[in-house]
């Protein structure tokens, strides 16, 4: 007769928040920023061993097994879709960036038929200008004065023109467009090459069910992988980061630990 078992079962449905305390250039922590809905996150563990084999007699035999080498990381499925966190995935910055009023007179473009033309786009301004008013079209020399909606289309939310088929403006035309561009400000996310963004993780358990433990990272890197798809109306936006964990002086590499009750 087997002996009854009366320890009791821990199973855990894991739920929680994760919290990114991010480092600046001088490897200080700046603060813990709550990532938002994250519908995954793990913990993983890679070891490496070495082998040692028996070597006098006929078969060999393995004598012990040394683990050498172990690589903590994880994984953070990422669903709040914002500044912040588009950042940390295109590994750039954020930054709010302000349009001033101030009119633009005699921009030029050499245009085709039948395509869009963003006003305002430069080297210091890749994307342009937002919310333009009093938009007027001419010809290089200011003559002559185009007709809008026959010769060419304003979208003034996006600033953008459509030069249209047929009209009096024909392919290879100079331009000039005068605008007045609203004062306004917008985020921008902005690529660069400083690398993925490094800091401490805090996970702060909410289960679902069993024993709520919290987790806590010194200090990682947060390396984005995958693919972001900008479009699709069967799943929702989700970023995906690969948590490579790493040492800080002084400090273990993981903590794990109850909540007080």
């Amino acid at each position: 007769m087997s002996t009854p078992q009366t320890k009791a079962a821990n199973i855990v449905l894991g739920a929680g928040y994760l919290y990114f305390d991010e480092e600046d250039a001088s490897g200080n922590l700046t603060g813990e920023r709550y990532i938002g809905d994250t519908p995954g996150f793990s913990l993983s563990i890679a070891t490496e061993k070495v082998d040692i084999d028996s070597s006098d007699g006929p078969v060999a035999e393995e004598l012990v097994s040394i683990t050498k080498k172990v690589k903590r990381g994880g994984s953070v499925g990422v669903r709040d879709v914002e500044g912040d966190n588009l950042a940390a995935f295109v590994l750039g910055d954020k930054s709010t960036k302000t349009q001033t009023s101030t009119p633009v007179v005699d921009e030029a473009h050499t245009v085709d038929t039948d395509r869009y033309y963003q006003l305002g786009a430069s080297v210091s301004n890749p994307t342009g200008v937002r919310n333009v008013s009093s938009v007027v079209v001419t010809g290089t020399g200011g003559t002559p004065t185009y007709t809008v909606t026959s010769d060419y289309v304003v979208n003034a939310v996006e600033g953008r023109i459509y030069i249209v088929p047929g009209g009096a403006i024909t392919d290879g035309t100079g331009i000039l467009v005068d605008y007045t561009p609203a004062a306004n400000t917008r985020e921008q996310v902005v690529s660069n090459t400083s690398g993925a963004k490094t800091g401490a993780l805090r996970f702060v358990a909410d289960n679902t069910a069993g024993a709520n433990r919290d987790l806590y990272i010194p200090r990682c890197e947060m390396a984005p992988s995958g693919d972001l798809s900008f479009k699709s109306r069967d799943n929702a936006q989700e970023m995906t980061f690969d948590i490579n964990v790493q040492t800080k002086t002084g400090y273990a590499q993981v903590y794990i630990e109850g909540q007080a009750a």
